[in-house]
């Protein structure tokens, strides 16, 4: 029955921490509460805000992320989070690790370094791999290496997990080295 502590960022709507809390149903199946408590999430968007706390019970809080605040987000066993896709999508100006935006995903490797979580779910869309013939995923992977983690990237279709979306994403699935095994 532990706990594992969780911090949310990039929260969005919070979709990514529903789906690690679980204890809600959707279409007529439930889905049983995973043992995880969220300690503290971040979004930028107010709006976004606004939505979470008229519909979870997230301990949301506005916040532009940067690499400087890291050091005032608590520690936590899992960390989460969607960084900003803008720059990486086909549908965007795909400007990729050029843009501030794009270099959003180092808040993570930053709080990867300096809490060091167990395990880091970091989620993103699939334009990312093609990116400069591939050079853009393989940088945010040897980031995400060299903070002291393993990482499987996977590529999922969301109806086939129940979501009602006909899109694909990419999942960076982080384990800090010194942990025996991998997610699968």
């Amino acid at each position: 029955n532990k706990k594992y502590t969780l911090v949310s960022m990039f929260t969005g709507i919070g979709g990514l921490d529903m789906g690690f809390e679980g204890n809600f149903s959707y279409k007529g199946k439930n889905y049983l509460g995973q043992p995880y408590q969220v300690l503290a999430a971040y979004e930028k968007d107010e709006k976004c805000v606004e939505t979470i706390k008229k519909n979870l019970d997230l301990p949301i809080q506005q916040l532009t992320l940067s690499e400087s605040v890291v050091g005032s987000i608590p520690s936590a066993d899992v960390l989460i989070g969607g960084f900003p896709c803008q720059d990486f999508s086909s549908c965007g100006p795909k400007r990729g690790l050029s843009s501030e935006r794009g270099q959003l995903y180092k808040v993570l490797v930053k709080y990867m370094m300096e809490h060091k979580p167990k395990i880091v779910c970091a989620e993103n869309v699939p334009n990312l791999e093609k990116m400069s013939g591939g050079s853009v995923m393989k940088q945010i992977i040897a980031d995400f290496e060299d903070a002291g983690y393993k990482v499987q990237v996977w590529n999922l279709y969301a109806p086939d997990y129940g979501v009602p979306q006909s899109r694909r994403r990419l999942f960076f699935i982080c384990t800090r080295v010194d942990i025996p095994g991998e997610p699968v």
